[in-house]
């Protein structure tokens, strides 16, 4: 790291009243419980996802049976597919935070720290 880094940490530290290896320790345990909660929302989106998998399944199955208008079959197809799209995109990026903040803590504190600045 270079010296303005180390300089801005140790403002911040003073700036929260503690030590710049104090406060690095606290973020670093703070990467894990992130981790956690990384891990709640990918499945969160990964069940959604699903769900929004299958809800366009059925409406396949209803557009073929034509139980349904086809104005209104495309349209809760294009939403469905929106939310699903939207679902898996958000689910990449909470496995890449999950596996940032398990494999390289201090890297996932330093980067906290610099945002805070």
């Amino acid at each position: 790291m270079n010296d303005k880094a180390l300089e801005l940490i140790e403002k911040l530290a003073l700036k929260l009243g503690t030590t710049a290896d104090q406060l690095m320790d606290i973020l670093v345990k703070q990467a894990y419980v992130n981790a956690h909660i990384e891990i709640a929302w990918t499945v969160f989106f990964v069940v959604f996802s699903v769900v929004g998998l299958l809800g366009i399944r059925r409406a396949v199955k209803m557009y073929r049976s034509e139980t349904v208008d086809e104005g209104v079959m495309m349209s809760i197809f294009f939403v469905l597919s929106v939310i699903t799209i939207a679902f898996s995109f958000e689910t990449m990026k909470s496995i890449s935070a999950t596996i940032s903040c398990f494999s390289n803590p201090e890297y996932w504190a330093l980067q906290r720290i610099l945002e805070m600045l």
